[in-house]
């Protein structure tokens, strides 16, 4: 695992237009201590579905690789988002 670069993905819809939606990718050891992590956050324009990705490359081997998503700029309880088709992909080869 360790210097390989893993992509994860997901497809996201807002509820209204402007939402910052964030996608972040944290490496663990087996104990649950971070190593480390990337976010990439993505503005939606509208309220149609997009595609957010995120790369990370491993720093070591036998750590485990976790995302999720998040959206920090809620201006009110009633806004939300939709999440599908999220996925991990390892190199292959």
């Amino acid at each position: 695992m360790a210097g390989l670069s893993y992509t994860g993905s997901a497809f996201v819809q807002a509820s209204v237009p402007g939402e910052q939606i964030s996608l972040l990718m944290r490496e663990t050891t087996p104990t649950g201590s971070g190593i480390g992590y990337h976010t990439t956050t993505v503005t939606l324009p509208d309220t149609s579905s997009h595609q957010s990705t995120s790369t990370y490359t491993a720093q070591n081997s036998a750590d485990a690789l976790r995302y999720s998503l998040y959206v920090a700029n809620f201006a009110s309880s009633a806004q939300y988002f939709l999440a599908d088709c999220l996925g991990l992909q390892a190199p292959t080869g």
